[in-house]
């Protein structure tokens, strides 16, 4: 009897089994391999990603102080802000330092917008027609429900909106009945959908007196306040001087509230049709000025070559010093944006 040849096949046999185990072994620890370093990969590009993201809020935050440096800077005259003042003609800057990231930053005045916690309804109404080209009864809707929004009564305006509108929806909440304390609480006022809040937001503010500042209102504010287009390209013309740009070195400014009218009739003929009387009784109703207090300044961090950005978005309230020789102030807005990250 041959004892070998069964012993050889049990052999042969356990390995075709090894074999197979083995196999099943590889693959497993190879998945496995695969599986950790994809994960490993993603957490290698998360921690980039939240590095880069780090960076670059530092940069963004340096960004913005340097606007506020400007801002407190003493300006040519205390008594005036135009487009010729040290934080206008530093607004566009852009600082790469040593490399990437780098930052630029803009400053706008505030005061040169529509204040929508003052604006009557009649400049509410032509600013809503001028700005989205929409019918009376669409302004006079948009405009009630901003003034129901804000007044501290519960009493609805014809086309306006209170607790009745507001706590019937399907996310329910009050109206505010008090002033608006920041841009963004326009979504929560009804008819401002978020297409009209961006084609709007940039004309608006809540900040300041009320009093739109002439020197550096634009042509849709000063329509909005009543003014013609024939007197608004007026005053537009006699703030760019004679190379016609704003912002450059020939720009001129109005220096005090009650000689606008008369400045502006040294440059330009003031005919009948101007609507003088109208630009007076601005004036004297309180509705322009000359001067300002608060200030957006918007930094922007990102890299030449890679992709994401950081955006700050604050508002700065200047106060003049008893020295006159800059200013000090507070913020009253700070808000923090990642963009394509």
């Amino acid at each position: 009897m041959n004892t070998i040849r069964p012993f050889l096949c049990r052999l042969r046999g356990n390995e075709g089994s090894i074999l197979v185990i083995t196999f099943w072994a590889l693959s497993f620890l190879s998945f496995f391999a695969v599986t950790i370093g994809f994960m490993a990969r993603q957490k290698m590009a998360l921690a980039e990603k939240l590095d880069q993201r780090a960076k670059l809020r530092l940069v963004a935050a340096a960004g913005a102080q340097k606007g506020l440096l400007e801002l407190k800077k003493p300006d040519l005259d205390p008594n005036v802000d135009s487009f010729k003042e040290p934080w206008a003609q530093s607004s566009g800057l852009v600082d790469a330092g040593a490399g990437d990231p780098f930052f630029k930053v803009t400053i706008i005045d505030e005061e040169r917008k529509i204040n929508i916690n003052t604006a009557g309804p009649d400049v509410l109404n032509r600013f809503f027609k001028i700005v989205l080209d929409c019918s009376d009864s669409d302004a006079e809707s948009l405009s009630s429900a901003i003034i129901d929004w804000r007044d501290e009564d519960s009493i609805v305006l014809a086309q306006g909106a209170e607790d009745s509108y507001y706590e019937g929806l399907k996310y329910p909440y009050e109206c505010k009945d008090a002033k608006f304390d920041i841009i963004d609480e326009l979504l929560l006022v009804r008819g401002i959908t978020a297409t009209i809040y961006r084609d709007i937001k940039d004309h608006v503010t809540p900040y300041g007196s009320g009093a739109v500042n002439v020197n550096t209102a634009s042509r849709v504010v000063l329509l909005s306040l009543g003014l013609n287009e024939k007197l608004a390209d007026k005053i537009l013309a006699f703030r760019n001087g004679e190379d016609a740009l704003e912002g450059t070195e020939d720009d001129r400014y109005f220096s005090n509230v009650a000689g606008i009218a008369s400045e502006l009739g040294r440059d330009v003929k003031l005919e009948q049709e101007d609507s003088v009387e109208m630009l007076s009784n601005l004036v004297a109703g309180g509705f322009i000025g000359v001067t300002s207090s608060n200030f957006m300044i918007t930094s922007r961090a990102g890299y030449e070559y890679k992709k994401g950005a950081v955006r700050i978005e604050c508002i700065f309230e200047r106060i003049q010093t008893e020295s006159v020789s800059g200013y000090s102030g507070k913020l009253k807005y700070w808000r923090i944006d990642h963009e394509n990250q």
